[in-house]
């Protein structure tokens, strides 16, 4: 009130007449006499909302005459996470500017003159402040007078699909209604977009919503038992549910379902039938975009698949006066009743081919694939090397044979052939197998351990315990080949063995036999 600004310059200033005048006496850098008390600092908070900063946000600072402008002295802190920055700072009473800094100065609020919130001193513009006792300061935006805008919330496009190809009833139109639009039965319509389907897009918020379709504005709805997978139950209302966070197209669902509906299987025809193929086919089914035909020898364990977009399929390769059996599908569909035919020509008796062999420690079994109209497998097998082969025969339905009684470690020969009415084939393609030895699983558990290991002349027991212990080696069949009192000595002579693989059985007194794997060179 005392002074007047010239330019950049703020002085006191006194209009002189020609009267002696005796100016008042006044405080240092103040309009009025000096307080009997000294000026107390008051708190005063500052906040300033940096969620909407395009940039990343460093140190936040509050700068300004109250503290000499630094860009360290009163740090801000977001302490929940919120994009607000606080500090409160104890400053005198009294007129102050001001602005909001980051970084010690890096970064600074820039401020046109005339704002509301501000003073220009020369060439600054900066925040005002008046401080007369404690004041929490309103939140403010960065480089701004007012709160940060509200930014609208986001919005998703949401497509709904239901099937009414299977609804009983007559209807015009087809709804969606829910507490996305307030229950209305005639608000959101769905557009007829063929075989049944009926769909529409429209704009929500993120949340969840309850929802079921509707039609003719309510004539006719949903229902629902409780515990529906896709519902939810309020109170005596179980409704649909969703829940959206993206932009969705919902699955296609059937009235009154949580699923799709399920079209009706094909009405299918066998055509024309060769001695090697076959032609079957259907009438379309109208919500179908494929289809699949299953077919086999009668008695055949595995199905042959063809799939096709048409309304018919070749089915090829098939054997000679054989028996088949399929069945079709649509992708929308089950299954249909199978249905037969036979094919043209004398049955080919062929030999079965090997699909797999396999051994334990005594046994073998050979897999093979069936073979149409066979009467019955004959399967042989041998040590390998020493004539002559055992027969073993198997039924028609089988096509796999398990041989018991064997010795481990050792290598057989199996084979199979087919029986047939006109006669047996010739036997297939000779599989050698060598059954297991037992004692893998137990050797790989040892706490014991030879050395060396493979070894020629001797080899030696590590971490056999004081007392009666004793060393059996077979060889792979399961033949003792050597025995040894570990007391006398836990180095074995291998002088005797031949090359090969041998097992070494530790026994210890009062602990469980341990077995060790020796490879003889």
């Amino acid at each position: 009130s005392c002074t007047v600004t010239t330019g950049p310059f703020t002085n006191r200033f006194v209009t002189v007449t020609n009267t002696t005048t005796a100016l008042p006496v006044v405080c240092w850098q103040s309009c009025t006499n000096c307080s009997t008390e000294p000026p107390v600092a008051q708190p005063v908070t500052f906040r300033v909302n940096m969620s909407q900063y395009t940039g990343n946000v460093g140190a936040m600072h509050v700068s300004g005459s109250f503290n000499g402008w630094s860009g360290t002295a009163n740090p801000m802190t977001d302490g929940n996470g919120d994009g607000i920055y606080e500090a409160t700072v104890n400053i005198l009473p009294g007129s102050h500017e001001y602005k909001f800094t980051m970084n010690d100065w890096a970064v600074q609020e820039n401020f046109s003159p005339g704002g509301s919130c501000t003073v220009t001193t020369g060439a600054f513009t900066n925040r005002a402040l008046t401080v007369s006792s404690a004041a929490t300061l309103p939140v403010v935006c960065w480089q701004s007078c007012d709160e940060c805008p509200v930014a609208p919330p986001a919005t998703y496009m949401v497509t709904f699909k239901v099937n009414m190809s299977q609804y009983e009833g007559t209807f015009t139109n087809v709804y969606v209604s829910g507490t996305l639009n307030n229950w209305s039965g005639d608000a959101w319509m769905l557009t007829n977009m063929g075989n049944g389907i009926y769909g529409g897009t429209w704009s929500l918020l993120e949340g969840m919503y309850e929802f079921k379709f509707t039609v003719d504005n309510w004539t006719d709805q949903e229902s629902f038992e409780p515990g529906t997978s896709c519902t939810m139950t309020t109170g005596p209302f179980t409704n649909r549910v969703v829940s959206i966070g993206s932009d969705v197209t919902l699955p296609t669902v059937c009235w009154e379902s949580c699923a799709d509906c399920a079209c009706a299987a094909p009405v299918y025809f066998t055509g024309t039938v060769t001695n090697t193929t076959a032609n079957v086919f259907w009438v379309p089914v109208e919500e179908a975009v494929s289809y699949r035909v299953q077919y086999r020898p009668v008695g055949a364990a595995r199905w042959l698949v063809s799939n096709v977009t048409t309304t018919s399929a070749d089915l090829v390769n098939l054997h000679y006066g054989a028996n088949y059996e399929y069945r079709v599908k649509a992708n929308c569909s089950e299954y249909g009743k199978k249905k037969f035919f036979v094919t043209s020509g004398t049955p080919a008796c062929t030999t079965p081919p090997t699909t797999g062999v396999s051994s334990t420690s005594s046994s073998v079994t050979i897999n093979w694939a069936p073979v149409p109209d066979a009467l019955g497998y004959s399967v042989q097998y041998r040590q390998t090397g020493l004539p002559p082969f055992v027969t073993l025969n198997s039924p028609a339905t089988a096509t796999s044979r398990t041989i018991t009684g064997l010795m481990p470690g050792t290598m057989y020969d199996v084979r199979v052939r087919t029986r047939c009415a006109a006669g047996s084939t010739k036997f297939g393609v000779i599989s050698r197998v060598t059954t297991t030895s037992g004692f893998e699983q137990a050797a790989s558990v040892s706490e014991l351990s030879l050395v060396p290991n493979p070894a020629q002349k001797t080899c030696r027991i590590v971490g056999v315990a004081a007392g009666l212990s004793t060393a059996t080696v077979l060889d792979a069949s399961g033949r003792v080949v050597l025995a040894q009192a570990l007391e006398v000595s836990n180095e074995l002579p291998l002088h005797s063995l031949g090359q090969g693989v041998y097992f070494i059985v530790v026994e210890q007194e009062g602990q469980a036999p341990q077995h060790l794997r020796l490879v003889k060179q």
